[in-house]
């Protein structure tokens, strides 16, 4: 039980195990995105969730001028 005596290196592992689960699904989210979207077709939008990218749309000259 020498790693309990030490609570540095208990809360490594703790932290350890599931940080490594977390950062694997979400790479396993974006090359899930990019198979349905295409590479760079798609927006992040947080908490894992995927979305397809919308392109602004055109502008033509003097847009907001008068």
């Amino acid at each position: 039980m020498d790693v309990i005596d030490r609570p540095s290196s208990f809360q490594t592992i703790l932290g350890y195990i599931p940080g490594h689960i977390h950062g694997f699904w979400l790479i396993y989210k974006k090359h899930k995105a990019e198979k349905l979207y295409g590479p760079g077709g798609w927006a992040y939008q947080g908490n894992g969730q995927f979305v397809p990218a919308t392109r602004p749309a055109a502008v033509g000259p003097g847009y907001g001028t008068m």
